[in-house]
């Protein structure tokens, strides 16, 4: 078996990876893809809430698998009203684009991910809890580690992809145009004018 660095894929079957994510999977042979929506929640403090799922290591963004039928915005707010108890409408949402990374929990499995962030002022009032299959939410800032990560655990690829490109982006938050580029290889950033 085969195992590379892992990164953006160009497509499944060629498994072209790029140079961001650390995990590991098997390249000779086509990955099963898995498709969701995640949601990425940024407070007053820069700091971004992930997610542990039960029984898992992996602290990722609030967020999963479409039902029969949902779009991909319906996914976002559905999930995360289900994992934290938030109360989000559709219009609530801005598409930052689709990621394609490693799955945390499914070995040799690609991540297709449609990321929606959501205004503080929009949920700032809400208490955000752990519910159905979510164990552990930790606000973890942007600009550094969170030295209380449990022994063991760590951050899924596409969450350490998007604190990446925050880091990047000079104050965080993105213009239109670096919006659209979000999901290439070589998006552009540069701080909205205040």
């Amino acid at each position: 078996m085969k195992l590379e660095r892992t990164g953006v894929v160009e497509s499944a079957q060629e498994a072209s990876w790029a140079r961001f994510y650390t995990g590991r999977v098997d390249t000779t042979q086509e990955q099963p893809v898995i498709t969701v929506s995640a949601v990425v929640l940024r407070d007053d403090q820069d700091r971004v809430c992930h997610v542990r799922k039960v029984g898992t290591q992996a602290f990722m963004y609030p967020g999963g698998k479409p039902e029969h039928g949902e779009s991909a915005t319906e996914t976002a707010v559905r999930e995360a009203r289900e994992e934290l108890g938030l109360q989000l409408r559709v219009e609530d949402l801005h598409d930052w684009g689709t990621f394609t990374s490693v799955a945390a929990n499914e070995p040799n499995t690609v991540l297709r991910s449609r990321v929606f962030t959501v205004d503080y002022q929009i949920w700032q009032d809400q208490d955000l809890q752990p519910h159905a299959e979510i164990e552990e939410l930790r606000w973890i800032p942007i600009d550094g580690d969170d030295p209380g990560l449990p022994q063991g655990t760590f951050l899924a690829d596409l969450a350490t992809e998007i604190r990446t490109r925050m880091q990047q982006s000079a104050i965080g938050y993105l213009t239109e145009t670096s919006r659209a580029q979000l999901g290439r290889a070589e998006p552009i950033y540069r701080p909205e004018s205040r």
